[in-house]
């Protein structure tokens, strides 16, 4: 089972072959996660397990960072030791330009910036925290906030500072963003009891309305008659609590980045894995696995328990980091 955040959404996805080449720059990993037997551990660049195959779920973190399995065993990537775990990562956010992961327990929820060991206690439980960015049109300048979800439609604004105070002083609010033609957020609307108020980028009180009852944080007449004080065309709220479609199709060359000891076929609905002497087929459907929705996927391939990271961003190109012995030989 993998994870994967977005938007502040955790989803249980399958895994994708994702076929997508880039080209940059990058230090090879030493360690890789792998999977065999639908059990998850951890390979080094030798073909030697340093974790064995013991974990149902993974969480990767960052560009391949940080793994956590089963939400309790951290793993640093570049070490391939374990490291202190602060419960179960929910996503990160960017603050004071410095990546901080939130872990989340049944008690408590904390701010860890991996690499530096620096914690931020939280006052707060959030489900999960996102970045949020907010325009003023008139000047072009971006304000920075932390978007904390507390709860179904429960929601808390804090200033982008280590010490996270809040933008505006409601808490536990239904929250929305008002977005513009050019997909640019210009402004904040909560509802708290029978009103909902827009605030502006600064998060200064703009306007209030008062509601019928309706759920809804602005009715459609509402929208227009903040476009037209805006001087907008349209205006429309992004719907943060709203479930992202997740668009799982896949596509891929034959043999495209494999290495050497794979071949590889493809069906309309499923992937075949040959070993070199063709003699053995490992048959399978394609799909993504997921990571930290704030960066690039990680390309695998994967069928029948059994996932080899491949994606030349992380392993040496031909390079096939699994055990040997167990599927393929190099």
């Amino acid at each position: 089972m993998i994870k994967q955040q977005r938007k502040g959404f955790t989803y249980i996805l399958p895994l994708l072959i994702l076929c997508t080449q880039f080209n940059f720059a990058q230090e090879y990993k030493k360690y890789i996660p792998y999977q065999h037997e639908n059990l998850w551990g951890i390979i080094d660049s030798t073909q030697q397990v340093i974790i064995k195959s013991q974990y149902k779920d993974i969480n990767v973190i960052g560009k391949l960072d940080y793994v956590q399995f089963d939400n309790k065993t951290l793993i640093d990537m570049s070490t391939g030791q374990e490291i202190p775990n602060a419960g179960n990562h929910t996503t990160t956010v960017t603050i004071e330009n410095q990546l901080y992961h939130l872990f989340n327990t049944d008690e408590k929820s904390v701010l860890i910036n991996l690499e530096k060991k620096d914690t931020i206690t939280l006052s707060l439980q959030y489900q999960y925290m996102s970045n949020l960015v907010v325009t003023d049109k008139k000047s072009d300048q971006q304000h920075q906030y932390i978007l904390g979800k507390l709860g179904f439609e429960e929601y808390v604004l804090l200033k982008n500072t280590k010490k996270l105070p809040l933008a505006i002083s409601a808490k536990s609010v239904a929250l929305d963003v008002l977005e513009d033609n050019n997909n640019t957020n210009i402004a904040i609307v909560i509802k708290k009891g029978s009103k909902s108020m827009v605030y502006g980028s600064n998060v200064q009180l703009k306007k209030t309305f008062t509601h019928d009852g309706s759920s809804d944080l602005l009715t459609n007449e509402q929208l227009k008659n903040l476009a037209s004080s805006w001087g907008e065309e349209g205006l429309r709220l992004t719907c943060i609590s709203c479930e992202e479609i997740y668009d799982d199709s896949w596509y891929i060359n034959d043999e495209s980045q494999l290495p050497k000891a794979i071949k590889l076929k493809t069906n309309s609905d499923y992937t075949v894995f040959l070993k070199t002497d063709a003699t053995t087929t490992i048959e399978g459907n394609a799909r993504t696995l997921a990571v930290d929705y704030s960066v690039l996927d990680i390309k695998t391939i994967s069928a029948k328990g059994i996932t080899i990271i491949v994606d030349d961003r992380y392993v040496r190109p031909q390079k096939l980091m699994f055990p040997k012995g167990i599927l393929l030989e190099d």
